[in-house]
């Protein structure tokens, strides 16, 4: 992903969705069958995000904290 200056498209627009267990999937407003994800589910730093199909698994679920 880039990060770029807001623009008000659909491409910058996202909707959070609530799975289960307090987590969400979140979708892009442009590509409604896609979500975020991390990509191959790793938990390590600087890991790769992207945009993918939807499919439930643990790379496509978000929670949100704050500490």
């Amino acid at each position: 992903m880039d990060i770029q200056p807001y623009t008000g498209n659909s491409n910058q627009q996202f909707t959070l969705t609530p799975t289960s267990g307090g987590y969400y999937r979140i979708t892009p407003g442009n590509a409604t069958g896609s979500c975020v994800e991390v990509k191959g589910n790793s938990t390590t730093n600087s890991a790769l995000v992207q945009i993918y199909t939807y499919s439930g698994t643990h790379g496509q679920q978000w929670k949100f904290v704050s500490e």
